[in-house]
């Protein structure tokens, strides 16, 4: 699985869970997007209803 990076819009408020940097925000085009990698509850919030099909173990 791609490492994901968290973004969020300072304009707006939307929240990106990406593999890459955005250049703007798509719902209201701004181009401040501040990184949430300060945030410990950001990845459990954008996985959690992910599942491990693999049939390896869940992390």
């Amino acid at each position: 699985m791609l490492g994901l990076r968290y973004l969020a819009c300072h304009d707006c408020g939307t929240v990106y869970a990406v593999p890459d940097d955005l250049e703007a925000c798509d719902r209201c085009g701004a181009t401040e997007l501040a990184g949430l990698s300060s945030d410990p509850g950001a990845e459990a919030y954008f996985s959690r209803g992910l599942r491990n099909t693999s049939g390896g173990a869940d992390r």
